[in-house]
């Protein structure tokens, strides 16, 4: 039973796993199915700003989210291995329940910040919209070890592919911001709530940093 249905793997995962929650959200309160839509929006975007920069072989997407990157990596690199990696177990199953056009493709649900492969043995690395969540909710020196791992893992002359958001040049400037309240409700599940009670949602969900507003 154990073999049959990797029982071992499973116990292991979940006692050694250092992810905040069974489901390995980020947060109690993220909407996964708004955050997603408006990633793959701009996937083909995406695509066509890290594609010139693809090493073939091992290509890994770190954080893959729903795997619409997956999908069109693997459309245009057959030969490659396509790794996705991605801790939410909602995009996790959602990714490997799609189909893609090589069978090259596997998905490992993994915290992003562990290092998950052998050394020397990764010729791309992408991490989309990905790093920005590490600073953000984990601090500099976590973001500081994802890059040093990611390095030793890669072969000589691999890749390491950082596509994403930056912060603004003056952090500290004040910013007027007009919130509307009639566009949804103020309480009950967070996908009715209105701009003006996401706003207040995010603000207090957002630990590692005090919003000031």
């Amino acid at each position: 039973v154990y073999q049959e249905y990797s029982l071992g793997d499973l116990i292991i995962e979940l006692f050694s796993d250092s992810l905040l929650n069974e489901d390995a959200d980020i947060t109690e309160t993220r909407d996964y199915g708004t955050y997603a839509q408006g990633m793959d929006k701009v996937i083909e975007i995406k695509f066509q700003d890290i594609k010139p920069f693809i090493v073939e072989g091992k290509i890994v997407d770190v954080g893959c989210s729903t795997g619409s990157l997956i999908k069109l990596l693997a459309k245009e690199f057959k030969e490659s291995d396509i790794i996705g990696i991605e801790a939410a177990r909602k995009f996790y199953d959602y990714a490997r329940s799609q189909e893609y056009e090589t069978p090259f493709v596997f998905f490992y649900r993994r915290n992003i910040t562990d290092q998950n492969f052998k050394e020397n043995c990764v010729n791309t690395f992408i991490y989309s919209s990905v790093m920005h969540e590490v600073y953000s909710y984990m601090g500099e020196d976590m973001l500081k070890k994802v890059i040093a791992d990611a390095y030793k893992q890669l072969v000589h002359g691999g890749r390491l592919i950082i596509r994403d958001v930056v912060g603004p040049k003056n952090p500290e400037a004040l910013v007027y911001m007009e919130l509307n309240s009639e566009d949804g409700s103020s309480e009950g599940n967070i996908e009715s709530f209105s701009t003006y009670a996401k706003f207040f949602n995010f603000a207090e969900d957002f630990k590692p940093r005090n919003l000031k507003f």
